[in-house]
């Protein structure tokens, strides 16, 4: 009866700052990828939520701007503009490195302990280097013959000496031990334009691949520090579209919300709506802004 209360109280609400709301989002004509068969344990089927609800979940978050990203638009970018060099100050506060007895807000931690009445506590590290992919966007164009997954291979690949992939390999789906897989990245971009680097458009992705399968190299899976890293849903982690500030946490917890609930959308409940499939997140507000 618990879990079920903590599922509800995650699914119905979506927790804030006390003078902001959350955007829920994912692009209204974002069609998310049917689940994948898994090895992690489970048989033919995946059951939801993919990790336990009363327990401790360690992630990775990942920051990234390309060279080529000059998109400024106030007060939007404001807390992130194009030129600034290096992480934004708000960015390490994103996620708590540690169980706290109260959490900053907003934050990621502080959102799933504020939703689960304290039972489920999500909690990580942020890289403290910004990534610059090593090609301009037009280089992983479908266009160009390439797409998302060439560069979030590139990108996890290049971070390797810096990074300890086996520390995020903490749980298995329906244990409390580890599968050498890793559990969850969440990699944030400043901004990209979605429809050239993918088939499908949206802000945000429950999958390190996007709407692929697998990664550029046709891998389901890279090997680093001895785990696995997933790529499809349900896999290792998310992609984040438009993340300017510690109040786009939506999108984020968004996309960690199908690991929770699966592939499923509650359209028409908004803003305040952890897994409305509909409503605009902030990308989508600051291009209608900027075509106006």
């Amino acid at each position: 009866m618990k879990t079920r209360r903590v599922l509800f109280g995650l699914l119905s609400l979506a927790f804030f700052s006390r003078e902001n709301f959350l955007f829920a989002q994912k692009v209204a004509d974002q069609v998310c990828v049917a689940p994948l068969e898994t090895e992690r344990g489970l048989a033919t089927a995946v059951t939801y939520p993919y990790y336990p609800t009363n327990a401790t979940l360690k992630a990775l978050v990942i920051f990234v701007k390309f060279s080529d990203d000059n998109f400024d638009l106030s007060p939007f970018t404001d807390l992130w503009p194009k030129d600034l060099v290096g992480l934004p100050t708000w960015a390490t506060g994103i996620i708590s490195s540690t169980v706290q007895s109260t959490y900053s807000h907003p934050s990621i931690s502080g959102y799933f302990d504020e939703m689960s009445l304290n039972q489920f506590q999500l909690i990580g590290d942020v890289h403290t280097q910004l990534y610059t992919p090593l090609h301009e966007q037009s280089y992983y164009s479908i266009s160009s013959g390439r797409n998302i997954s060439y560069l979030t291979e590139e990108i996890l690949t290049n971070l390797n000496p810096d990074i300890n992939y086996a520390q995020y390999d903490t749980r298995s789906p329906g244990s409390t031990s580890s599968d050498g897989i890793v559990d969850m990245i969440f990699i944030c971009f400043r901004t990209f334009i979605s429809e050239n680097l993918d088939v499908d458009h949206y802000q945000g992705y429950d999958s390190l691949t996007g709407s692929y399968d697998t990664f550029g190299s046709g891998s389901q899976y890279l090997t680093l520090d001895g785990k696995q890293i997933r790529a499809g849903f349900p896999g290792s982690g998310t992609i984040q579209n438009g993340i300017f500030c510690l109040h786009d946490i939506g999108i984020i917890v968004h996309e960690y919300g199908h690991y929770l609930f699966g592939e499923i959308h509650y359209t028409g409940i908004g803003y305040w709506g952890l897994m409305d499939g509909k409503a605009p997140g902030p990308c989508v507000l600051l291009r209608e802004l900027k075509q106006e």
